[in-house]
């Protein structure tokens, strides 16, 4: 995991400045790879921006400023597509597209004739009354160039709702001739029944890859057609019998299958892998298997590993009760925090980052619930997350749980294995992980800053302006709570080092931390310490009120 590009930080600063609307009026264009990083993370963080009107403001420079060749519809926060998401995409010349939810796009939601709900129903049960039109969506909002050089498309979908708005018969004939460049093509989720999915298999012979996840599908007949395939991804299908399988292993350079049910852990009717497992036979050239979040038994992964000699990496992050010793085969579970590291900057490198959201959540609480970690143990986490800071701080979940593994990693215990090198790397992802953003109504916990705290009293060679400033933004911003004693304490400890010239310092309020270090001091109900405390830092900060 390389750190970022120059091009990566100044896209970055880009997306921030459309997003405080500082490129109102401006009428030029960006290039597509700066403009891929800035649509992601516009994207995703303009749902956090105060008004409407703002929002607005920053889809417009989106529009006029921001040419991708990637766009991905889905956020971490609000999955719906709306209008003018397919307005910017009218105006692409895309070769990967990724659609969010697309039941909210109302005019492409039709009714079936009585003819073809009863014709549906006799191939298989189909509860909806209505369709999506997926064709009329991709062909009136995609331009004639984007429609001959895309060569992803992703149209997944939840698995709780495959059988909402299907998709009408022959969707995949229409789209392959629609899109004759295409190489990858996901539709996880959606509901595939078998008769469509030999029309797939006839209308795709150039697919590199392809995920049917959590489709429905009972039977893979057909497939054997996708010569040119070398992912597939299948977890939670229902498939009926070792025999619907059977063209599976005919893919003769198919390297990577993936079984993973993320999608459909609840699915009792998963079968695929049972099958698979029990099967004679193999796939000649797999290299790389993802059983992830199953029920695989210890068993059947040993009959997988014995038929597949060719076998280099199995992924397998939450199973449980399944021992992973194959010599010359790399494993990636959840059983120790080495692996789950790995299992980070694979799924990075693969840009799947809803697995690495489950992957660094794992690794919390398998920190968490260590009861003898080494520093050696240590010592790479703190530092892959760090690394992942800035990569993922527009994805606020994925953050979140970066801070439970800083929480984590802190624990009273831990802090003494920790040297100075190892502090200064704390210190600085909690001053990344902690900004006061106003309103203020949110009063975050003291913990935190107590071990912050901690880890300052022991650690030499401080930032201790960014530090100081840090703490002063958050007195003043939660005055007369708990998290701002912890603060108190830090300007006590910091004061007569810190430089009030320094650039940190420009645009506080220091009169207010005046003004809030003299309450604490002046009020009865402060203990006598926390009081005189107060009164040291007051009488500092005042000389530069």
């Amino acid at each position: 995991m390389n750190p970022p590009t120059l091009l990566v930080i100044a896209a970055r600063n880009v997306a921030e400045y459309i997003l405080q609307g500082k490129y109102k009026g401006v009428d030029y264009e960006l290039c597509d790879t700066g403009s891929n990083i800035i649509f992601d993370r516009v994207k995703e963080l303009k749902y956090e921006l105060d008004t409407e009107e703002q929002e607005q403001v920053a889809d417009e420079i989106l529009l006029k400023m921001v040419k991708p060749s990637k766009m991905n519809f889905e956020t971490h926060r609000l999955r719906e597509m709306r209008e003018w998401d397919l307005e910017m995409l009218r105006e692409q010349n895309l070769k990967e597209l990724k659609m969010g939810d697309m039941s909210y796009l109302k005019d492409y939601v039709k009714e079936f004739d009585e003819e073809t709900v009863k014709k549906l129903r006799r191939k298989q049960p189909v509860t909806a009354g209505d369709y999506f039109d997926i064709i009329d969506l991709l062909n009136q909002n995609l331009k004639l160039e984007t429609k001959t050089s895309l060569t992803k498309l992703d149209i997944s979908k939840s698995h709780y709702d495959r059988l909402d708005n299907p998709f009408p018969e022959n969707w995949t004939q229409a789209i392959s001739q629609m899109l004759p460049n295409l190489k990858t093509l996901k539709i996880a989720g959606q509901n595939l029944p078998k008769a469509e999915f030999r029309v797939l298999c006839n209308s795709f012979p150039n697919l590199i890859s392809l995920d049917i996840a959590a489709t429905g599908l009972v039977d893979l007949t057909g497939i054997a057609k996708l010569q040119k395939l070398e992912e597939l991804a299948m977890g939670g299908l229902p498939i009926s019998s070792r025999k619907g399988l059977n063209d599976l292993y005919k893919l003769k350079n198919l390297k990577r299958l993936d079984l993973n049910e993320h999608r459909n852990f609840a699915n009792k009717n998963n079968t695929v892998i049972t099958h698979f497992a029990r099967s004679d036979k193999s796939i000649p050239g797999l290299l790389e298997f993802d059983c992830s979040k199953s029920q695989i038994k210890q068993e059947e992964l040993d009959e997988i590993v014995e038929r597949h000699p060719t076998l280099k990496k199995i992924i397998a992050n939450g199973v449980d009760f399944v021992e992973f010793y194959y010599e010359g085969i790399e494993i990636l579970s959840s059983h120790s925090i080495d692996s789950l590291l790995r299992s980070i900057d694979y799924f990075y490198a693969k840009g799947d980052h809803s697995r690495n959201f489950k992957n660094v959540f794992q690794l919390a609480d398998r920190i968490q619930n260590e009861q003898d970690p080494t520093i050696e143990t240590l010592r790479p986490v703190i530092r892959k997350m760090y690394q992942l800071l800035p990569i993922y701080d527009y994805h606020r979940s994925i953050t979140e749980n970066i801070e439970m593994v800083y929480h984590a990693a802190t624990r009273p215990d831990i802090l003494p294995l920790y040297d100075d090198s190892d502090k200064r790397v704390l210190l600085e992802m909690f001053l990344i992980l902690n900004v006061a953003h106003p309103p203020y109504t949110r009063v975050p916990s003291a913990l935190p800053w107590k071990s912050f705290n901690e880890i300052i009293q022991m650690t030499e060679n401080l930032q201790t302006d960014k530090i100081a400033a840090r703490a002063i933004q958050f007195f003043v911003a939660y005055e007369g709570k708990e998290v701002a004693l912890e603060c108190l304490d830090i300007l006590d400890h910091l004061m007569e080092k810190i430089d009030m010239e320094a650039q940190e310092f420009k645009g506080l309020d220091i009169r207010k931390l005046v003004v809030g270090l003299n309450k604490i001091h002046t009020q009865k109900k402060w203990k006598k310490d926390i009081k005189q405390k107060a009164g040291r830092v007051m009488r500092f900060f005042e000389q530069f009120a």
